[in-house]
């Protein structure tokens, strides 16, 4: 039995082994560790960056390849997607456009209000134009939250129907603005011991739909 992991990258594992995204890092994910210790081999394709409505979309794609799926929904204010062979990610810090999502060839530019990243230098200005809209214009977080409650329910729905386990991971859904400062500060991926205690706290209390 196999099971398809999808978030960002509190899911993925990051900087367990290795920074950002690393095929290493997922081994010591909680999502890995819970998996195998309900007895199904992990497929861990969550992807640092990532946003719920590209969560959901992936799931809907593949879940019927699969016997049981986790989703750790990521926080509310993210934009993610794909256009020609380049992944773009935004956050409230951060603006990103690369090829390789494992970005070990990139540029950086620093801002009083956000890090960019690109494997196009000349990316960065146009990521920073793009970031200061989606910041004023975007990230609405009651709009987010209905959203991605519609997208927990569809998936829900689509498992119960199809025969696919569903765990159901709230990692850090929050209002990002509700402490403004706190936009300026980035914070740190869990380490391996944490995973480790985040596996068996869900063990523990294992219900569908974790809120």
């Amino acid at each position: 039995m196999r099971s398809l992991i999808l978030g960002c990258s509190s899911t993925h594992g990051s900087d367990t082994a290795s920074p950002v995204y690393h095929i290493d890092n997922t081994k010591y994910s909680w999502a890995n560790l819970l998996s195998q210790k309900l007895g199904y081999e992990p497929d861990n394709q969550a992807i640092p960056g990532n946003s719920n409505q590209a969560i959901f979309h992936s799931a809907m794609e593949k879940l019927l390849d699969y016997d049981l799926l986790i989703v750790g929904w990521t926080g509310l204010a993210r934009e993610s997607w794909k256009y020609h062979n380049k992944n773009y990610f935004f956050t409230p810090n951060w603006g990103c456009c690369v090829e390789d999502i494992s970005m070990t060839d990139i540029y950086v530019k620093e801002s009083s209000d956000a890090t960019f990243v690109s494997d196009q230098e000349v990316m960065l200005e146009i990521l920073q134009a793009q970031h200061r809209f989606l910041l004023t214009h975007k990230f609405d977080y009651d709009e987010q939250k209905k959203k991605v409650n519609h997208y927990r329910s569809c998936l829900q729905l689509m498992c119960s129907a199809n025969g696919v386990r569903y765990i159901d991971v709230n990692i850090h859904i929050e209002n990002p603005f509700k402490d403004a400062p706190s936009l300026k500060r980035r914070p740190r991926h869990p380490t391996i011991d944490e995973h480790r205690e985040f596996a068996e706290q869900i063990l523990e209390t294992l219900t569908p739909n974790t809120i």
